[in-house]
């Protein structure tokens, strides 16, 4: 069997002879040539004219041949990185029993390293499986979205390739956007579920995102705002407008065929609005715990209010005392709704809701602006502490398990540390005696 150096002046030249022959009138005969330098590397020219790379070795079965690829779509210097690749996983006959282990090792890696998926892959798949069937989080496909919205780059790389100087340079670059640090954490803590719940499933063998944070500073961290004792009186009156407005229009449509029922005068509210948001600043309930609340919740005689550790964030049950305003806005609304659901807040069908509606258009309606539903809640604990109210006491109401979380939402107003300055004026009336006094 010939064997030459195969490259493309060979194979220029038997197609040069191929072409020869036929002009002669003969016919063109199989030839197999093998490389003279890398063992079993051949070249098969059929009589047809079609030209492929092959490759033969011997195995602990006997011989063996593998068909590599057609020139010219394959080039030589393809083929023969193909033969290298494939003999670096492929037992040969004259392999030790060290060679063939380390072989089987880099099959199984390779076989692995095939099957990776991208980030985003992964994110559509098992852990969007995992994600929707635990997480307890009102809107949990928009979850997943952001993922893919704040990480763009991430998800056409395989998950094994994503890396720790990657997060980085992904966190650099969003502290030189101006994103707020507990923001960033956030965001990160996101994805560092995804690589969490592939270490578990030893689809990685660590994250990337492991111990990566951005430092966070009490006093440049401000979470939400209170509002002003005008924009609280803004929005009360905003309120009263909407139920005003909303009676007036439903009695203006109702013709006498009752397609509608129209708010009476035995009503307190005309829908959950004003009663939600009145209930929100006077308790300082995250949205999920308000939303999804249920009548059983509200002791009327002990005048408390409990949140399940199902519907709270730190997955801890704990009980707020209700002052008036809040349990006489919880009476009424039970007194109207006759608690047909088993939710204090609900739809139609008794589907507890997602939404306050028309919060938006309730605080267009107050010229209120920069202020969230979630902001009722740092609203209330700022007016607490205003008020004099303990910090201690304040941190058992939001249910914080520490007190340093209560000092990020609360920020005394300069007037208040004025207030306390103001005390060293006032003359001394207890303190350390005069030592010269107690002489004489």
């Amino acid at each position: 069997m010939a064997k030459q150096r195969i490259n493309r002046e060979l194979i220029r030249r038997l197609e040069s002879e191929r072409a020869a022959t036929i002009a002669n009138g003969g016919a063109p005969k199989l030839r197999d040539i093998y490389d003279d330098q890398l063992t079993g590397f051949g070249l098969r020219m059929r009589p047809n004219g079609s030209t492929s790379f092959v490759y033969r070795w011997s195995s602990p079965a006997g011989q063996q041949k593998k068909a590599l690829g057609r020139w010219p779509a394959m080039t030589v210097e393809e083929a023969r990185a193909a033969v290298r690749a494939f003999t670096a996983t492929t037992d040969h006959k004259a392999d030790t029993p060290a060679a063939r282990v380390a072989k089987h090792q880099k099959r199984v890696a390779d076989a692995k390293h095939c099957a990776m998926p991208t980030v985003g892959q992964y994110l559509d798949g098992d852990y969007r499986t995992y994600w929707l069937g635990t997480t307890k989080s009102e809107t949990p496909e928009q979850s997943l979205r952001n993922i893919r919205r704040d990480f763009p780059d991430l998800m056409s790389k395989r998950i094994d390739e994503v890396s720790r100087p990657m997060v980085k340079k992904w966190i650099e670059a969003r502290i030189a956007a101006g994103h707020k640090p507990s923001g960033i954490n956030r965001t990160l803590g996101a994805l560092g579920g995804l690589f969490s719940h592939a270490v578990g499933h030893e689809i990685v063998t660590a994250s990337p995102c492991a111990r990566l944070r951005c430092k966070v500073d009490p006093e440049e961290d401000e979470h939400g705002r209170e509002l002003t004792a005008g924009e609280e009186a803004r929005l009360r009156a905003a309120l009263d407008a909407r139920e005003t407005r909303i009676r007036a229009e439903a009695a203006a449509r109702h013709d006498g065929r009752k397609l509608a029922e129209v708010p009476g005068e035995h009503h307190a509210y005309v829908d959950h609005v004003k009663p939600a948001i009145i209930v929100a600043i006077n308790t300082g309930l995250r949205r999920s715990e308000l939303l999804r609340a249920r009548w059983t919740a509200v002791d009327w005689k002990a005048k408390t209010f409990t949140v399940e550790a199902s519907t709270s964030k730190v997955k801890r049950s704990r009980v707020i005392p209700l002052n008036a305003e809040a349990l006489a806005t919880l009476k009424a609304w039970r007194d109207q709704t006759f608690r047909r659901f088993e939710f204090i807040f609900t739809n139609e069908i008794g589907e507890p809701l997602r939404e306050v509606r028309d919060w938006d258009a309730v605080k267009q309606a107050a010229q209120i602006e920069g202020f969230r539903f979630m902001d009722c809640r740092h609203h209330m604990a700022t007016r607490l502490i205003n008020e004099g109210a303990s910090p201690y006491h304040v941190q058992k109401i939001l249910g914080h398990r520490d007190g340093r979380m209560t000092q990020r939402y609360l920020k005394a107003r300069e007037t208040k540390l004025a207030e306390a300055l103001a005390l060293l004026d006032r003359p001394r009336t207890t303190g350390i005696v005069d030592d010269s006094a107690q002489a004489a």
